[in-house]
């Protein structure tokens, strides 16, 4: 019955917020991974790297030309610069496409943003050319929903079994213990194409590395 509630709830919000009109629909390109994961292969990214402590073109065309490389991930859960993304996109766009690594990026915790705030962001980095947004500390089945629900209600064609044709990646992460014990309803509610533990916040929530 319990899971039952969950997928009432993550449809419900899901109803709701499709009805809002929004003016651009994001369709992104996340098929650097998604070939892959199609495949059962596994995927290799890294964080994008700074000169002189500033995201530049330079360094992101640099990094991208590595085949080895299937995605970037850059982090602005602490300091947040939409016009950081357009920067790491043009040095990604700057080589060729068969080299073009996917783009995620990692938000605020939604619990430090708030919603409105995060959804804000959302619009904000996919117009800059963001393929994917990573949501820290996911910390229960009702805010994964309100998430998947929103993103589809903003027109992000998210990337999932539900969803094959669509390019966007949405990556939620557990990173709390108490979250890790509602990890299978957070997977249950679905509408998203990544699901992971995050290995430094956990390990540090749990008390040692071992554990976590």
């Amino acid at each position: 019955m319990k899971n039952k509630t969950k997928k009432l709830f993550a449809a419900f919000i899901l109803g709701v917020l499709s009805s809002v009109s929004f003016a651009q629909n994001y369709s992104g390109n996340g098929s650097a991974i998604i070939d892959i994961l199609e495949d059962g292969g596994l995927i290799f990214g890294v964080f994008v790297p700074r000169q002189n402590s500033m995201f530049t073109v330079a360094a992101s065309a640099e990094l991208a030309r590595n085949d080895q490389v299937d995605y970037f991930f850059l982090d602005m859960e602490s300091d947040y610069n939409p016009d950081d993304v357009a920067t790491v996109r043009e040095g990604i766009d700057s080589v060729p496409m068969q080299n073009r690594p996917t783009l995620l990026v990692r938000l605020q915790t939604i619990d430090d943003a708030g919603y409105e705030q995060t959804f804000q962001r959302i619009a904000e980095v996919l117009e800059r050319g963001a393929d994917g947004i990573v949501f820290p500390h996911i910390r229960s089945a009702s805010m994964a929903a309100y998430v998947s629900g929103y993103m589809r209600g903003l027109g992000v064609d998210v990337w999932s079994p539900e969803y094959p044709d669509d390019r966007i990646i949405s990556f939620y992460m557990i990173e709390d213990p108490y979250a890790v014990a509602d990890a299978y309803e957070i997977a249950e509610v679905g509408g998203y194409s990544i699901l992971s533990c995050g290995i430094g916040s956990l390990s540090s929530g749990v008390g040692s590395p071992e554990q976590g």
